[in-house]
């Protein structure tokens, strides 16, 4: 997981980049954590999500797509997996940061609902709140 983690991170400035510290601690960080992988047709990972939950917010922490396995719907299957687990977990809200430049990242999570929250990065939050769900 670490492997795919950095080649789909390679291009991303230091912050973004984790070594096997901080993938650990992206599990770590909330009360409940689930991570999914998604594999080729070779058993090769092409890609992974950790999702969190503490108490009714939950977290798309990290997610990461093989750069040559993007544009197969692998981020958006794995964005829909994170949201459907956290509405079964009672969670209201589901939050998820992404770098301000990766158009590819904010599209994904604008397809699926998250809306654009004014905090200094760009953070996006969905609302699992079933009176105002977003497309899936």
């Amino acid at each position: 997981m670490l492997a795919l983690d950095q080649r789909a991170f390679a291009h991303s400035s230091a912050f973004w980049r984790f070594d096997g510290v901080a993938l650990a601690e992206a599990g770590q960080a909330t009360q409940m954590c689930r991570r999914r992988v998604i594999k080729d047709r070779r058993r090769q990972l092409i890609g992974h999500a950790v999702t969190g939950q503490t108490s009714t917010i939950g977290f798309l922490q990290r997610l990461a797509v093989d750069p040559l396995a993007e544009g197969q719907g692998i981020g958006s299957a794995l964005v829909a997996d994170a949201l459907r687990w956290l509405a079964r977990n009672g969670t209201r809200e589901a939050w998820v940061n992404t770098q301000p430049e990766n158009l590819r990242a904010r599209d994904l999570y604008l397809r699926h609902g998250f809306v654009e929250r004014d905090v200094g990065l760009d953070v996006l939050m969905h609302s699992l709140d079933n009176t105002q769900r977003g497309p899936s």
